[in-house]
């Protein structure tokens, strides 16, 4: 049930698009609050946030080096090195 998700990750490397363009605006119409988008080709992590009206309001983005925290579970940040399996 979406009202028991408050966050995913979602691994993009052949089908960023699709999840960029058709799984995103899912899950904010689901008002899933936070989406975190690894993209292992760009090498990037994108957390989605404040989902409304079918999209989300918010887009924080970091590459290597950076995290990205969780504002949905304090004390949670993401490194992006981590998230790509650099690590």
């Amino acid at each position: 049930m979406p009202a028991d998700v408050i966050l995913l990750i979602e691994v993009a490397e052949s089908s960023l698009d699709f999840d960029m363009g058709t799984k995103l605006p899912l899950y904010a119409a689901s008002g899933i609050p936070e989406v975190s988008l690894v993209d292992l080709v760009g090498e990037l992590l994108e957390r989605h946030t404040e989902p409304r009206d079918g999209q989300y309001r918010t887009v924080i983005t970091a590459g290597r080096g950076g995290t990205l925290p969780s504002p949905m579970l304090p004390g949670l940040g993401i490194p992006v090195d981590v998230a790509l399996g650099y690590l």
